[in-house]
């Protein structure tokens, strides 16, 4: 959850009280509407890479259905030197799970939705960990400017 979201939610049990209750639901919906494009709009099928094809993601899943369904999923930033990883988790009739991998930890979750696959979301995080391989440069931060360029930085 992101941090306005966060403080958001903290805003309205501070001020339970009915009568500013609704201005604090109405600052949360407004934050929500503001912080959900920003994640929504991310990691679409064309910039995912596949847990096989990424040396830094370390991922697996599973899909059992007897006796009952059950999904289970597993991944691991293995290059967590270079950055945060943003991992998807591609699960039909359900939300996707987005993870943020920041360290080395393996990060583990389970349901009952059937898991399509486990991605390294190319288009967040420092530029090109999702397809770096040893003996390439090291991957590199974004930056955007006016939202639409994005200039490597520490190539040269």
């Amino acid at each position: 959850m992101n941090l306005p979201i966060k403080l958001a939610l903290a805003l309205i049990l501070l001020t339970s009280k009915i009568k500013y209750m609704s201005k604090s639901l109405l600052l949360f919906a407004t934050l929500l509407l503001v912080a959900a494009p920003a994640i929504a709009d991310s990691c679409n099928k064309p910039d995912r890479v596949h847990a096989n094809d990424s040396y830094c993601l370390e991922a697996d899943h599973s899909n059992k259905n007897f006796p009952w369904r059950k999904a289970s999923a597993s991944a691991k930033n293995k290059c967590s030197q270079f950055g945060k990883m943003i991992v998807k988790v591609d699960r039909t009739a359900a939300s996707d799970w987005t993870w943020h991998l920041e360290n080395s930890d393996k990060r583990k979750k389970s349901g009952t939705a059937k898991i399509r696959g486990v991605y390294c979301c190319d288009d967040l995080g420092p530029r090109n960990i999702c397809t770096w391989e040893p003996g390439d440069p090291d991957p590199v931060d974004r930056i955007y400017i006016d939202g639409d360029l994005d200039i490597p930085v520490g190539f040269g």
